[in-house]
């Protein structure tokens, strides 16, 4: 995964949230100068990672700030206490979700430190500063020889379309646009509401084990093939998964598995 793909995710997961009206990525010196926000507000600021060649990982740290408004006018400590306990709670939906097993393409923490926090902006705000990291696979994708186009046999590559793929999927001029790193025991496709009804199709080295499941929520799901997905085909080192028909997405539920 993608900087900006992690980032986009935990923005979906936290507006999901029946408390969050805002998403904020940035600074502090951003978040503070920024006078339009709508609370309750999730601000993440990056706060440094790591990346371990030999481990084979890449990891981002994050402060996920999760504010509200204080009433100041009356009981204005048992009013702060109040949202803390609020945000505290929103805090536990959004990192919960973060840790579900349906996202397989990442490993946040398991262990979040939290911090209680009253900030006076233009508005006195409380709430809570969670620190989490998220690790992904990191592949280290290296040609053996410089400049020869060479099949880069360590990723997955998928994407949703228009029309029906299957007949050219295989050809030399057809790209796919979305990447994931293979070793995985199974792949979480991360979609938006703009796949819905579209066809779907994931492209992966035939090194890999062949994916006999699908599935998006726990009331749909299938084997492959059946009435959603074709029959693999193999061609020239890789393996391909095509949509039958375009594919109805549960619009609260983006992710499709393909799993061993």
């Amino acid at each position: 995964m993608t900087l900006n793909q992690i980032i986009q995710r935990i923005k979906t997961i936290a507006l999901r949230q029946g408390q969050v009206k805002s998403f904020f990525y940035g600074s502090v010196t951003d978040f503070a100068l920024s006078h339009d926000t709508a609370y309750a507000a999730c601000f993440l600021q990056d706060n440094g990672g790591n990346i371990d060649p030999d481990g084979k990982t890449l990891s981002f740290n994050f402060k996920l700030f999760l504010l509200d408004l204080v009433h100041v006018a009356d009981e204005a400590k048992l009013n702060e206490l109040d949202v803390q306990s609020d945000m505290v709670t929103a805090a536990q939906d959004i990192i919960a979700e973060i840790a579900h097993s349906s996202y397989s393409d990442w490993k946040p923490s398991s262990a979040n430190n939290i911090t209680l926090v009253t900030e006076e902006l233009d508005d006195m705000l409380a709430g809570v500063v969670v620190d989490i990291t998220v690790t992904t696979p990191y592949v280290k994708d290296v040609c053996a020889v410089p400049g020869l186009a060479q099949p880069v046999y360590a990723l997955v590559e998928w994407d949703y379309f228009n029309t029906d793929p299957y007949a050219t999927i295989a050809t030399e001029e057809f790209r796919f646009s979305r990447q994931l790193p293979i070793g995985l025991p199974s792949y979480s496709l991360d979609f938006s509401k703009n796949a819905n009804y579209k066809y779907i199709a994931l492209k992966e080295p035939e090194t890999e084990p062949e994916k006999l499941g699908w599935a998006n929520t726990q009331y749909n799901y299938g084997t492959i093939p059946d009435q959603v997905f074709k029959q693999p085909i193999s061609l020239a080192g890789y393996r391909y998964y095509v949509s039958r028909t375009p594919v109805v997405i549960d619009s609260t539920h983006t992710i499709i598995s393909f799993n061993v």
